[in-house]
């Protein structure tokens, strides 16, 4: 019966100029040093344990949860060298056709999961990454230019946040380009008058990687325009001083009395209009990237480039406070 079995199993094995010796070699290499190994669901939570315990930050952590649990729902039960890279395609299209997300996320989604599989493939849990960007082609991404305000629509801001609690949410987001959640982080020990400058700080658990200083030096247009927005008011404890249980509702309440102008709030629309006045009046990539943090040379320009005119920055930069 033995020499039967092996004589049918060679007989199929022959169309493909494989021998019984190569197969068995290949099985226990590829299959059976991994029949013991965890299920996907399993290890995927030692992958976020491994994320946590070295510190990754809240916001990382809480979108790799949420990315790796669409692999999970489809492929939880199985072990990682079970799954392919047709399994991922498939995820991928039902992620386009069903769920309608973007070519960005898609994308987003595929680089969690092969960081995943990468992981498993260091601690020998498989040998083989189905998500490697050779074998699951990304989609391709049309970048779209940036929103950002007109210079009235900017007036229409600065008169709005003067009269609604944002003033210095505002003028620090439109001039200086400094991001949402940093405005927020900002307090009177971080602006100095005397020095003309703003030290923006990370969260805590970023390290000071991602620390700078904002300079807006004297007998300059941007560094004139920014001191004059800063210095019309006290300093208040905090940029953000709005309570935080009501934050939506006086964040609402602004944004109505903007649309009441027709004015429509763009997320980042603030931080868009800072880089874009900016480039058009200075004509230097170095030093809108520095003042915007910006990292990537080819984006910022392509982005940024030929969004607004000199004479629109230079009404933008002739805007001014209220005086109190």
């Amino acid at each position: 019966a033995l020499m039967f079995e092996a004589l049918e199993a060679s007989k199929k094995l022959e169309p493909y100029g494989w021998t019984i010796s190569k197969a068995v070699d290949h099985v226990l290499a590829n299959v059976i040093k991994f029949q013991d190994k965890p299920t996907l669901t399993v290890l995927v939570r030692k992958f976020m344990a491994d994320s946590e315990r070295i510190g990754d930050k809240a916001e990382t952590t809480a979108d790799l949860r949420y990315r790796m649990k669409k692999l999970v729902a489809a492929l939880g039960s199985r072990r990682l060298n079970d799954i392919s890279s047709d399994d991922i395609k498939a995820l991928d299209e039902g992620m386009q056709t069903t769920d309608k997300l973007s070519p960005v996320s898609r994308n987003q989604f595929l680089t969690r999961w092969s960081s995943f599989f990468g992981w498993a493939i260091a601690n020998r849990l498989t040998d083989y990454n189905p998500c490697n960007p050779k074998a699951v082609r990304r989609s391709k991404i049309i970048r779209k230019v940036p929103k950002f305000y007109t210079v009235e629509q900017c007036k229409s801001i600065l008169e709005v946040a003067q009269e609604g609690g944002f003033y210095f949410y505002c003028c620090l987001g439109l001039f200086a380009g400094i991001r949402p959640d940093e405005l927020k982080r900002l307090s009177m020990a971080d602006i100095s008058l005397e020095n003309r400058t703003i030290r923006v700080l990370p969260k805590v658990q970023e390290g000071l990687s991602k620390h700078r200083i904002v300079e807006f030096p004297a007998n300059d247009v941007f560094g004139d325009c920014l001191f004059d927005w800063i210095s019309a008011r006290p300093l208040p404890k905090k940029v953000w001083h709005t309570n935080k249980s009501n934050y939506k509702i006086h964040f609402r309440a602004f944004r109505k009395a903007l649309e009441t102008r027709g004015v429509e709030w763009i997320q980042d629309g603030m931080r868009h209009s800072a880089g874009t006045y900016y480039f058009a009046q200075y004509e230097s990539l170095d030093k809108a990237m520095k003042l915007l943090a910006h990292n990537n040379p080819a984006t910022f320009y392509n982005h940024y480039r030929g969004l607004a005119t000199r004479r629109e920055s230079a009404e933008f930069y002739s805007l001014r406070p209220k005086k109190v």
